[in-house]
């Protein structure tokens, strides 16, 4: 990023630091978590309290290690505490058979793979919520009624 160098990729006041060790500066105006994952979530959810009033943002965070863990009674509580006051402001996640997309204020989009399309892509239908991978495998259904279950591919 060529930090301190008049090639920065970053703002001069951009201060970059190492998670979870480093804490919140009384300067920092905005936090900014890069891929935060399971086992950094009791880190995570104390970086956002530490940071009070100041914006937080978590990028492709993974605070729930489902093929491990899935959602049992920690998983559970973690979201009901934290993951549940989050507003999501964007989502971009690629499916075997095509994208679940979102940026903020508008839904959540799903979109299937059409290669005959313009874009690659044809819209299927807008959720207020984030639809887990059941429910993205019913949407699917619902638009390709002639296919068997292998065809989705799961997501």
């Amino acid at each position: 990023w060529k930090m301190g160098t008049n090639e920065s990729l970053l703002p001069a006041n951009t201060r970059v630091a190492g998670f979870p060790r480093d804490r919140v500066d009384e300067r920092d105006v905005a936090l900014f978590v890069v891929c935060p994952r399971a086992s950094e979530a009791a880190a995570t959810e104390a970086l956002v309290q530490a940071a009070d009033l100041r914006p937080v943002a978590l990028l492709n965070p993974e605070l729930v290690d489902m093929g491990t863990t899935g959602y049992g009674l920690a998983g559970r509580m973690l979201k009901q505490r934290f993951l549940d006051a989050a507003l999501d402001v964007y989502c971009l996640r690629t499916l075997a058979w095509g994208a679940l997309v979102k940026t903020y204020p508008a839904p959540y989009s799903v979109y299937q793979e059409d290669p005959a399309l313009p874009g690659g892509y044809r819209f299927l239908t807008n959720s207020d919520t984030l639809p887990n991978g059941e429910r993205l495998e019913e949407i699917y259904d619902e638009f390709n009624p002639d296919l068997d279950d292998d065809a989705a591919g799961g997501n």
